[in-house]
């Protein structure tokens, strides 16, 4: 079901569409290089059966009471169902927009498939606005839409918090939150592991085992987004892009982006904001 919002509101966290479905065909299938999207996040709860997702090079099985949330323009995204699975996957879902960069950013923390749990409120509430609209002819307000997206993002916050609770402390979160920090800036792992009093092999170590990444490969994830944001939103020249970011080579910058989004800067910026 597609959702209206008036032209003033374009700039305000809202939903695109929802959608609620059960498939059981093995060739049901969306994935982010059969189909163009523009930057927008998928929430998608699970009810019954189970669903697969590919992002950031991995799979992830989604069973009831869990949801994947993550922007559609991820490199290597998709989500379908379960080549040899037996039951049917029945999920509610939607598209929300200007949500991007917040998402990605909490996904970096945790990944992009979330516990909500058999009574989550976001699914429950869209399933209700679903019933609703189906009895009447005039969309959602502005008020409910907004609320809504704030409600999914909510509860990712709490989540991420519930999990991390009593794990501050950890060197891997030390790192992750100092990484975060000097995203914008060239990476050191030698520099990262002084700033913790630890050595660069130890701090590899425990940051892969709670993340399931190396502190470079984070890095560069958080990089790429940031660089992909001032591309989308920004009027810099790409040169004064790689400037800010500390490159001084064009053409490595031009392939460190590619490497991570599959196009060059200047291409990017044309399908995103039709800027050269």
């Amino acid at each position: 079901m597609d959702f209206v919002s008036p032209l003033e509101f374009q700039k305000l966290p809202r939903l695109y569409y929802s959608v609620a479905e059960t498939v059981a065909d093995p060739s049901f299938r969306w994935t982010n290089a059969d189909r163009e999207a523009f930057p927008q996040c998928v929430f998608q709860y699970t009810l019954e059966g189970h669903g697969m997702l590919s992002y950031g090079g991995r799979t992830y099985t989604v069973g009831p009471g869990q949801a994947f949330i993550f922007d559609l323009t991820t490199p290597g995204s998709g989500f379908y169902y379960p080549p040899k699975a037996t039951k049917p996957w029945s999920f509610v879902g939607c598209v929300f927009l200007n949500c991007e960069e917040t998402v990605e950013q909490m996904n970096a923390r945790h990944g992009p498939v979330y516990d909500f749990g058999e009574n989550c409120a976001p699914a429950q509430r869209l399933i209700t606005m679903l019933d609703h609209q189906k009895q009447r002819s005039t969309p959602i307000s502005n008020h409910e839409s907004y609320t809504f997206c704030a409600e999914i993002v909510g509860e990712m916050c709490r989540l991420i918090e519930e999990e991390e609770k009593g794990a501050k402390g950890s060197l891997a979160f030390k790192a992750r939150d100092l990484i975060y920090q000097k995203r914008l800036n060239a990476f050191s792992l030698e520099a990262f592991a002084t700033s913790l009093g630890c050595c660069p092999q130890h701090l590899c170590r425990e940051f892969k085992r709670r993340f399931d990444s190396s502190p470079k490969q984070y890095h560069e994830k958080l990089r790429a987004a940031a660089i992909a944001e001032q591309l989308r939103h920004g009027g810099k020249p790409i040169k004064e892009v790689a400037d800010a970011f500390g490159f001084s080579d064009l053409s490595y910058f031009n392939k460190f982006f590619k490497k991570h989004y599959h196009t060059t800067p200047g291409q990017f910026r044309i399908v995103n904001c039709g800027l050269l």
